[in-house]
C-alpha cells in the first residue's frame, strides 16, 4: 500500500430490448448526455484528482502511508485492518460505508467491486401507503439513524408542489402509487424484486384491482405545480397550458456517504397523450426537483431523457411507440425513433384504449451532491389540462455514486 488510490467514474449504456435489454441512457440533471450507437456497449471514464468522496477523482494521502498493523486506524475512519478495514490508507474505504457504483473499487471491503446494494423490496404490497415500503421498493434501504449517519433521513407522500397531503382524499390519491413486480411482461425490476409506480390515473396494471384505463382515469382533484413548472416547451411553442391535476409525489431526504457525490437511478415515462395529443395543451410531467442544504430555496430539476429534455409530453423523447416500421415517424411537430417498438407497453394499459402510446423506455439519472450533506428529490407525476389521458412513472434502482465532475450541487 502506497497510500493512493484512484478512484474511477463510468457512465454506462447498455443496448438491446427492453426487460434489462433496453437501451439506458445516461443523464445527470442537465448535464452531459450520451449517446449509443451501433448497439454496443459504451463506457466514458473520467478521472481527476481531489478530495472528499468517490467518484472521478484520485485519492493521495499525504505523507505515503504504513499500515503497521491492527490496532491501528491510520486513516481515522473508525475501522482497523484488525476491524475488516481493506485500506487504512483512505477514509472513504471500510466495512461501515456503501458501495460506490461504477468506481471500480471495494469501497465496503467485502471482496466484491462495484455490486449492486442488497434490496429490501421483497413481499411488499401493491397499495401500501407507507412511503417507507415506496424507498424500500427502489432500493433506499439504509436508514440514517442519527444527525451524522447517512443514509434514508425520511420518506414523505406529498403533492407535486411539495405541499401535504390534505389538498386531496387519501382514498384516491394513494390509488396514484403502487408497487409492482413487473409493468406487462417485458418491463421488469432493475434491481430487487419491485419498483414504483406514480401515476396521474390509477398505478395498477390490467390485472391488479382497482385498474383504471389510462384513457379515462380521472381521480378528481387539482394541484399546484412543482417550483418552477410548467416549463417552457420549445418544441410546441405557444401552447395555452391549463392547471395541473390528479398529481402524485415522493419525496425522499437522503444524507449522503462520505464516499458517494451523487445518487444514480433508474427511470420510465408512459403516456397516454402521445401521440394524439402531442404539442398541444395536455402536457402531462414526470418532475424530479432536487433541493439541497438550503431550506429549499434552491431548487433544480433533476429529470431528463437522453436528449437533455424534461419529461414533459411536448417535449421528452418516447422511443417506445408505433412508427409503422422501421424508419423515423413524426407526430405533431416531433420526430420519433421508436426503437423499442411497442413491445415495452404490452401487458400495461398503454398499448390499448385508442394506442398504441408512448413510453421513453428505462433511462438512468444521477443527482449530484456533497458528501455528508442532505440532498431531498420529490418525485412528481401530474395531469395538465385535465384529468383524463393519464401518465405513469416508474423509478427503480437507487444507489450511491461518484461524480466526473467531483462533489458538487446542481448549477
Amino acid at each position: 500500500m502506497n497510500g493512493k488510490r484512484a478512484w474511477i467514474f463510468a457512465s454506462v449504456i447498455l443496448a438491446g430490448g427492453c426487460d434489462g435489454e433496453s437501451v439506458e441512457q445516461t443523464s445527470s440533471g442537465g448535464g452531459s448526455t450520451i449517446t449509443n450507437s451501433g448497439g454496443a456497449t459504451t463506457a466514458v471514464t473520467s478521472t481527476g484528482t481531489g478530495t472528499g468522496g468517490a467518484g472521478a477523482m484520485t485519492t493521495t494521502s499525504a505523507p505515503p502511508c504504513d499500515l503497521g498493523g491492527p490496532p491501528n486506524d491510520i486513516d481515522n475512519d473508525g475501522y482497523s485492518p484488525e476491524e475488516g478495514d481493506c485500506d487504512d490508507c483512505s477514509p472513504f474505504v471500510n466495512p461501515g460505508l456503501p458501495e460506490v457504483g461504477h468506481n471500480e473499487a471495494d469501497d465496503n471491503c467485502n471482496g466484491e467491486v462495484d455490486e449492486e446494494p442488497a434490496p429490501c423490496d421483497d413481499n411488499l404490497a401493491l397499495d401500501s401507503t407507507d412511503p417507507m415500503d415506496a424507498a424500500r421498493a427502489i432500493e433506499l434501504c439504509k436508514l440514517a439513524t442519527n444527525d451524522s449517519n447517512w443514509g434514508l433521513v425520511k420518506a414523505e407522500w406529498k403533492m407535486p408542489s411539495g405541499e401535504p397531503l390534505e389538498m386531496a382524499d387519501p382514498s384516491v390519491y394513494h390509488i396514484g402509487h403502487g408497487i409492482v413486480s413487473d409493468f406487462g411482461p417485458n418491463v421488469l425490476p432493475k434491481a430487487g424484486k419491485s419498483m414504483l409506480l406514480l401515476s396521474s390515473g390509477t398505478a395498477r396494471r390490467p390485472t391488479d384491482a382497482g385498474y383504471q384505463s389510462p384513457e379515462g382515469a380521472e381521480r378528481g382533484y387539482a394541484n399546484q405545480y412543482p417550483l418552477g413548472h410548467p416549463a417552457e416547451t420549445p418544441p410546441c411553442p405557444q401552447q395555452n397550458i391549463g392547471a395541473a391535476f390528479d398529481g402524485v409525489a415522493l419525496e425522499v431526504t437522503l444524507r449522503l456517504p462520505p464516499n458517494a457525490q451523487s445518487v444514480y437511478f433508474r427511470n420510465n415515462f408512459y403516456s397516454w397523450e402521445m401521440p394524439n395529443r402531442l404539442c398541444t395543451q395536455y402536457n402531462d410531467s414526470f418532475v424530479c426537483t432536487a433541493t439541497y442544504n438550503d431550506n429549499g430555496v434552491n431548487i433544480k430539476d433533476c429529470l431528463y431523457d437522453h436528449f437533455n429534455n424534461l419529461f414533459m409530453v411536448n417535449t421528452v423523447q418516447f422511443r417506445a411507440c408505433d412508427c409503422g416500421g422501421p424508419e423515423l415517424c413524426s407526430f405533431a411537430m416531433q420526430t420519433y425513433d421508436c426503437q423499442f417498438g411497442v413491445e415495452p407497453l404490452l401487458g400495461t394499459g398503454f398499448e390499448t384504449a385508442g394506442g398504441p402510446h408512448g413510453a421513453t423506455g428505462w433511462l438512468n439519472a444521477t443527482v449530484p451532491g456533497m458528501p455528508g450533506e442532505e440532498l431531498t428529490l420529490r418525485f412528481s407525476v401530474y395531469d395538465v389540462s385535465d384529468g383524463k389521458g393519464t401518465s405513469t412513472g416508474i423509478l427503480d434502482g437507487f444507489h450511491w455514486a461518484g461524480a466526473k465532475e467531483g462533489p458538487r450541487r446542481l448549477p
